[in-house]
């Protein structure tokens, strides 16, 4: 948020002692008392509810959002394109359960449309700005679907028109939406674009390679990955490793993702990331349950090993993850063939992967080969 004090739009500050008080809430319902008593006391403006909108989406408090929403509406104080970014951003963050992990599709789907109200709200009394632009294209993104890109599309077309300056932020932001949406040739053609000052980053590259594993187009992300890398120098860091290698798992390419976490440590980055900790020790079990081979349950053990002192620090649900891979790897090892492929798709990522549609292999059966 904008540092407190006055002279910014929708702030004043006689709420700042209030805005403090919200941004310290260690608990939604505490969150909307400290906003109802603010009503109560008249000191409220836009900057409250924004210091509402953005600690609901730290806590990812879906339901505590909404309410500020409608006392912000009862309330009568519109928001301004800063308060539009935070509440765009804190939707964003809340569609996820509260392990960080999971997409609750329910929320999701709400995402367009409580975005095009937001941003007609700021549209009606005061300046669009581009973080708000580029916020609002990235929650378009996150909808990832045809409302999100048809959205997506009537704000950058009307950015355009009305002569709002565009930033590296806001190319890669709109190419993320182009990307999400599978259209490859326009984001390829944006990236080449004289007119385009985008020349892309780290974080680009795993926005984009996470993108197109979504769509489990392995074969757009290794393309956009040797783009990116070869042709635009980007170096690439842990998390932009993580997104590759998430992509060739999404679409059963367990190799290729075993090789991209190799190729990182390589690299010299160290596995500090616990999703990649979780994800080399899933492809690694499924790797050793297709070939029941000596050499993949010594790399299977070695992920363990290197991955152990990452998640004793992670989330419950990484830790979860990891103690039932562990109980997997036992059955696998004391009676293989009571383990099924299905029994070793442990996990959000690997549960919603290409291989929950394959035929329930038994162990050692080799069904990786040519994969």
């Amino acid at each position: 948020m904008q540092p407190t004090g006055a002279g910014f739009e929708g702030r004043t500050s006689k709420t700042s002692k209030h805005r403090k008080m919200i941004q310290g809430s260690s608990s939604s319902a505490e969150l909307l008392s400290v906003v109802r008593r603010s009503i109560d006391q008249c000191c409220i403006d836009a900057s409250v509810f924004g210091a509402a909108l953005q600690r609901c989406g730290q806590g990812r408090w879906w339901s505590a959002l909404s309410k500020v929403r409608k006392l912000q509406m009862h309330a009568n104080i519109s928001l301004f394109s800063v308060e539009g970014s935070i509440y765009s951003n804190a939707l964003m963050r809340s569609i996820r359960d509260s392990s960080g992990d999971g997409i609750v599709t329910t929320r999701q789907k709400q995402l367009v449309s409580l975005g095009r109200e937001v941003w007609h709200e700021v549209l009606g009394h005061a300046e669009i700005r581009t973080p708000f632009l580029n916020s609002a294209l990235r929650l378009c993104s996150a909808a990832a679907d045809r409302e999100g890109l048809i959205f997506g599309e009537e704000m950058w077309l009307w950015a355009k028109q009305a002569g709002l300056k565009f930033d590296r932020t806001s190319y890669a932001s709109f190419g993320l939406l182009l990307e999400v949406n599978g259209l490859c040739e326009r984001v390829d053609s944006l990236l080449v674009s004289s007119g385009s000052p985008w020349p892309p980053d780290c974080v680009d590259l795993s926005a984009v390679v996470n993108a197109a594993g979504e769509l489990r187009d392995w074969g757009r992300a290794d393309q956009l990955w040797q783009t990116l890398t070869g042709k635009y120098k980007v170096v690439a860091h842990t998390l932009a490793y993580s997104a590759f290698a998430k992509a060739q798992l999404l679409s059963g390419r367990l190799v290729a993702a075993s090789r991209c976490i190799d190729e990182m440590l390589d690299a010299g980055l160290d596995l500090v990331d616990p999703a990649l900790a979780v994800l080399r020790v899933q492809a690694s079990l499924v790797l050793f349950h297709a070939s029941l081979a000596q050499p993949c349950s010594r790399r299977l053990d070695e992920a363990f090993r290197n991955g152990e002192s990452i998640i004793q620090g992670a989330s419950a649900s990484f830790k979860y993850d990891w103690r039932q891979i562990r109980r997997v790897q036992s059955r696998l090892r004391q009676h293989p063939s009571s383990v099924r492929l299905h029994d070793v798709l442990i996990g959000w990522n690997l549960a919603r992967s290409d291989m929950a549609k394959w035929d329930n292999y038994c162990a050692g059966s080799a069904y990786l080969a040519g994969r």
